[in-house]
């Protein structure tokens, strides 16, 4: 018997097709998704809806509602990794024609943003608490690292918004928030389970 259910092969394969089209042409050519102003949104497509498609469809589980709401933090996530790097990149993307936010609204839009996306990370995990049912308390510990770190990276990253030297530390603690997170988060899906 096959782990994967046979009828759910064209999407998994379409998937991992979509998912090969976005890794080769966020950069590469003809497409140069990032060189064009498509960059973050094929970020936060990429590692946040496909990344979760993928792994339901893979494991022959059924797009429940609440799978939905699990498809925006870790692109989100990712996606504010890649607003941190923007702004410590700014003059050599411009030089490049990279089209990104902080090259096409500047520095002090783009730290707002990041802290929109921050922002919505943590209404995600508020919200997989709030939805699912049973012991989803557990979520909540996936938010520790917004209240251990994210202020600091915040503060450095919206006050230092056009030093890209001092953004470098604050993209160094998102990275670190990321990372933890992500475990976190993991980890509360496991327990969830168990309970």
């Amino acid at each position: 018997m096959p782990l994967i259910n046979k009828m759910l092969w064209p999407y998994l394969w379409g998937l991992y097709l979509l998912s090969a089209f976005f890794s080769k042409y966020y950069t590469a050519p003809p497409f140069k998704l990032a060189y064009r102003g498509w960059g973050e949104i094929s970020v936060w497509f990429a590692f946040g809806p496909m990344a979760i498609l993928i792994a339901i469809v893979s494991q022959n589980l059924g797009l429940h509602p609440l799978v939905w709401l699990l498809m925006p933090a870790t692109g989100l996530s990712t996606s504010s990794i890649l607003l941190a790097g923007q702004m410590i990149d700014l003059d050599a993307d411009r030089a490049g024609g990279k089209h990104g936010v902080a090259s096409r609204m500047g520095t002090r839009f783009t730290s707002v943003l990041y802290l929109l996306v921050q922002s919505g990370i943590i209404a995600n995990v508020i919200l997989l608490f709030i939805c699912f049912p049973g012991n989803s308390w557990i979520f909540l510990f996936a938010l520790i690292p917004y209240i251990l770190i994210f202020p600091k990276a915040a503060g450095i990253i919206y006050k230092n918004h056009n030093n890209p030297d001092l953004i470098k530390q604050g993209a160094k603690l998102t990275v670190l928030i990321h990372v933890a997170f992500s475990f976190l988060l993991i980890v509360g899906f496991v327990i969830y389970i168990l309970l």
